[in-house]
């Protein structure tokens, strides 16, 4: 943790929105004083892979995001607050936030506190096969919904809301230093309310690998060990598979395994 507080950089959020790689870099907030609301705009992995079987069930907007470039550093798009616009939105939606009943968990990110937070958009069903699912809060604040959506497309000044499959409303939700689990490429984070500090402080000094590489996951390494411990000779497996699938030079379907698909393909990756 020490080395994250000395790496890390803080990133105003109320006054800007960031694009950042949460998956790859270790992140969390600072302290702060009254009420405030983060907003962030990701993509879940909606795919189905495993240990064994690989890449075995694409989704393909999943995977074309996985395969986006990655981000060397946070992005900044300033926010003009002061615009009318502006202000209005704000109001409105922190008019509909307050009248939102937040869902309280307990989750390691978040000190093991009960985080309050709610999800819209597209999400995943515990306990089902991976694939997509309207949230909750979509039917329960259709109106807050939509404001999300409306917001996210006003300060980057063009229409990227369809680009994220999901979005995170959270309250008051101090978190720990960690990376993203479920994410795939890089997310949108912005705040709002009236409070004092909060930035969000990012470690991109340090990339931490999103998967083991292709030749370590064909040779069956176990534990991932060329991910704990850094030690990879290739790219992350996943967005290389894709390219080939999209290039027509493997074939995946429910019952094919990368392994076996690769090697049909007569492709030498060893």
């Amino acid at each position: 943790m020490n080395n994250n507080e000395a790496q890390a950089e803080s990133y105003d959020v109320q006054q800007n929105a960031y694009e950042f790689d949460g998956s790859r870099w270790k992140h969390t907030n600072s302290q702060w004083e009254g009420d405030r609301y983060v907003l962030v705009y990701f993509n879940i992995d909606f795919s189905q892979h495993d240990r064994w079987r690989g890449l075995h069930g694409p989704d393909h907007r999943t995977e074309e995001a996985r395969a986006a470039p990655l981000l060397t550093r946070p992005v900044c798009t300033p926010i003009d607050t002061a615009s009318t616009e502006c202000v209005e939105l704000r109001q409105q939606l922190l008019h509909h936030i307050y009248q939102v009943e937040f869902l309280n968990r307990p989750q390691l990110k978040y000190q093991n506190q009960k985080s309050e937070i709610i999800l819209f958009g597209e999400c995943t069903q515990p306990y089902h096969v991976k694939e997509r699912h309207p949230c909750k809060g979509n039917e329960l604040y259709p109106a807050l919904h939509a404001l999300l959506k409306q917001y996210i497309d006003y300060i980057m000044q063009k229409p990227v809301s369809h680009t994220y499959s999901s979005i995170l409303l959270a309250k008051n939700s101090k978190c720990n230093w960690h990376l993203d689990k479920q994410n795939v490429g890089s997310s949108i984070i912005t705040a709002l309310g009236d409070y004092t500090g909060g930035k969000l402080l990012v470690n991109h000094m340090k990339s931490y690998p999103l998967f083991e590489c292709l030749a370590c996951h064909m040779k069956y390494h176990p534990l991932r060990m060329c991910r704990l411990e850094q030690n990879h000779t290739a790219p992350d497996w996943l967005p290389e598979v894709w390219k080939m699938v999209r290039e027509g030079k493997i074939v995946l379907d429910a019952n094919t395994t990368t392994r076996r698909a690769i090697k049909q393909a007569g492709i030498d990756w060893l």
